[in-house]
């Protein structure tokens, strides 16, 4: 499914855990068409967990948006992006 022209897009990210956290799935959502149009996945590694980052829980919705920014500024389809209050991805917009 193709997003449209001028398409509004949400992000923000799942966690496994409220508090400490070792999986998060950071979406972005099609406001138009309601569906998740590309996402990113961060587990962070563990002891017990072979995990892709080695981050503490509350840098990885920042380092998933961080990863998200290159695919998100070169579709010419977005043209705008909501977001919740959280201050790091403020700091990198």
């Amino acid at each position: 499914m193709k997003m449209p022209i001028r398409a509004t897009v949400c992000v923000d990210g799942s966690w496994d855990h409220k508090r400490d956290g070792k999986l998060l799935v950071y979406d972005v959502i099609c406001i138009e068409l309601q569906k998740i149009v590309d996402f990113e996945v961060i587990v962070r590694k563990t002891p017990k967990r072979k995990g892709n980052y080695i981050i503490s829980p509350q840098a990885m919705e920042g380092e998933a948006f961080l990863n998200l920014l290159p695919r998100l500024t070169e579709n010419t389809n977005i043209y705008e992006l909501v977001k919740d209050g959280d201050l790091q991805i403020d700091h990198i917009i």
